[in-house]
């Protein structure tokens, strides 16, 4: 009786001490929003990609009805292991080590920038960057996004962000 309380304490012991690693969060998709600043309201844009495996879309549209802005949908072009791993880079990022930092003086207008990364459990993280704030911990998907851009190709209609 002793032996088997002794070895049933054992594997309690073992089992409580064990805790699992979070799973690896992979990332399905992103979506980067940017959205002007001060302008006139004619010429206020508000443009959205969104990058999932096999697809990269483009959107951009004007802030009043009659607006200036050169708005549309667009496919974008990039190569499919660009995608990948971009997507590999994005899920590397532990979301626990990002951390918003408000500015002390808020500047007047500016424009605005949101990124949501949406993992294959349904889950999400948003990163709002309003004008002047800043997050901590958030150069490596500020960095792949940059990377990423310069792998796209755009169709030429899309270029021109105001109607020439």
């Amino acid at each position: 009786m002793n032996r088997f309380l002794l070895r049933l304490m054992l594997a309690l012991l073992i089992l409580t001490a064990c805790v699992p690693e979070d799973p690896m969060r992979t990332v399905i998709q992103v979506s980067d929003t940017r959205q002007s600043g001060s302008i006139p309201p004619e010429l206020q844009w508000v443009e959205q990609t969104v990058i999932r495996a096999g697809e990269v879309r483009f959107t951009r549209g004007g802030r009043v009805e009659d607006s200036q802005v050169n708005g549309g949908e667009w496919s974008l072009t990039a190569p499919p292991e660009e995608i990948a791993r971009l997507l590999a880079s994005l899920s590397a990022v532990d979301p626990r080590t990002l951390r918003r930092i408000e500015p002390q003086d808020p500047p007047d207008g500016g424009g605005a920038r949101s990124i949501v990364l949406t993992y294959a459990d349904g889950s999400t993280l948003s990163l709002d960057f309003d004008p002047g704030v800043e997050y901590e911990g958030a150069e490596p998907i500020l960095q792949a996004l940059g990377d990423f851009a310069g792998c796209l190709e755009w169709p030429r209609d899309a270029l021109a962000q105001i109607r020439p």
